[in-house]
């Protein structure tokens, strides 16, 4: 959920060498890159989010600033090639 994060700063975190955790997400996790990983992460976060009828009153925006995206757009982004529909039509489609 943190903002900005990086595969250098996760590394660092986890005192670990870049190279090594950038493999262990490919040949471990399954992920293709770093980033593939993170949003799969913080999309499922978000759709917890969307899909809770007591978050239902917060907006789309803080869900997606709380999950660490910076912005809208890349989360809407994100969230689409993910699930499949936007997060307002998801939050609309699970109630």
């Amino acid at each position: 959920r943190e903002a900005g994060l990086t595969i250098s700063m996760l590394a660092k975190k986890l005192n670990l060498p870049e190279y090594r955790l950038r493999s262990f997400i490919h040949k471990q996790l399954g992920y293709r890159n770093f980033n593939a990983m993170l949003h799969q992460y913080r999309i499922e976060d978000a759709s917890q989010m969307l899909s809770e009828l007591e978050s239902s009153a917060i907006p789309v925006l803080t869900i997606a600033l709380s999950v660490g995206y910076q912005s809208i757009t890349p989360f809407n982004n994100a969230f689409k090639k993910i699930k499949g529909v936007t997060p307002s039509e998801y939050r609309k489609n699970s109630r």
